[in-house]
């Protein structure tokens, strides 16, 4: 069967003013300075699936690939 996803706490960030850096920097516990300063792009994380976060879930580290 398919995972439940995870829910993240906090608020979405409003849509008419979409920041800049990652929209969930605010409410993320793996947040770091660039997460607050730029926009992930949407990176391959497993087979079929994507994410866009500078988090590399794969290694519990920063990504140093991008």
């Amino acid at each position: 069967g398919q995972e439940r996803l995870k829910s993240v706490a906090g608020q979405p960030p409003q849509l008419i003013a979409f920041p800049t850096s990652c929209p969930f920097a605010p409410r993320c516990p793996h947040v770091f300075d660039r997460c607050r300063s730029e926009r992930p792009p949407l990176m391959p994380v497993s087979k079929g699936h994507e994410a866009a976060c500078w988090w590399d879930v794969t290694k519990q580290r920063a990504r140093d690939d991008v």
